[in-house]
């Protein structure tokens, strides 16, 4: 899916620093934009602005797949932990998504459990 990019001179409510139209949806906030819009705050340098954007398509991409807000903001947040980027091409999309959940169950699995061998 693609994404128009609005910037904003103030933070958003909750002081979130970016916003898509699914989330802000499950959150009950104002949202005046259409499904396929990021707000990302303007103060933002820009490496944080890429990240926000790339987190928000990431939390956009699980909620409309069913996850509740929690759960997308968490996946996608692993994804950045393990420094694994989100897949873009959507002809592959499954098959990635799915490599890059073992990649990363296998990490939390490691570090999480590790201690008991």
């Amino acid at each position: 899916m693609r994404y128009r990019v609005v910037y904003t001179k103030s933070k958003l409510p909750g002081g979130y620093v970016g916003m898509n139209w699914w989330a802000a949806r499950e959150m009950g906030i104002s949202f005046p934009y259409d499904k396929n819009t990021i707000l990302v705050w303007s103060g933002l340098g820009s490496k944080a602005k890429k990240h926000t954007i790339a987190h928000e398509k990431d939390e956009a991409y699980w909620i409309r797949r069913g996850k509740h807000y929690h759960e997308a903001h968490k996946k996608a947040l692993s994804y950045e932990k393990y420094n694994v980027p989100f897949p873009n091409d959507a002809r592959k999309l499954h098959k990635a998504l799915a490599e890059i959940d073992r990649k990363i169950g296998r990490h939390i699995f490691e570090k999480e459990y590790s201690r008991w061998w």
